[in-house]
């Protein structure tokens, strides 16, 4: 049993051991890594940069909000602008009352045009009697 103790005696004097070495183990490993941690003001600096970036990206977000409400805006104009518009059933009346109405005007411009004919016949008519009616005039007859 005394050699029991013993072993158990070695055994934790080793670990005594073990940690101070792993302790300077990673003292040495950091301190050969020191040149490779960055600086606080480096850190400080990058914090800044970050924030500055922050900033102007939330002033660009906001200048693209109001963008985005002046088009909708606009949108919304040109869409009740767009509803007083005629549709396509409107234009399709209004084209077939043009027509009509064409029609129309072409029916009275040949009716127009067989009333000039009529008009000139009685004019030279008119002219005939008048003529006559001054014949009568001059030579005394009546």
């Amino acid at each position: 049993m005394d050699d029991l103790w013993r072993v158990a005696d070695w055994i934790v004097g080793a670990g005594a051991w073990a940690g101070l070495i792993s302790v300077a183990v990673v003292g040495f490993v950091l301190w050969r890594m020191w040149p490779v941690f960055t600086p606080r003001s480096d850190v400080n600096a990058l914090r800044r940069d970050v924030q500055d970036w922050r900033d102007r990206h939330a002033e660009a977000h906001a200048e693209i909000t109001a963008r985005l409400d002046r088009g909708e805006a606009r949108f919304q104009r040109l869409e009740s602008r767009i509803e007083g518009l005629p549709t396509h059933a409107d234009l399709t009346a209004l084209t077939t009352m043009v027509a009509e109405g064409s029609a129309q005007t072409r029916e009275v411009a040949a009716r127009l045009d067989g009333l000039s004919h009529l008009a000139g016949r009685l004019e030279r008519s008119l002219d005939l009697l008048t003529e006559h009616e001054l014949a009568r005039g001059r030579g005394g007859e009546r």
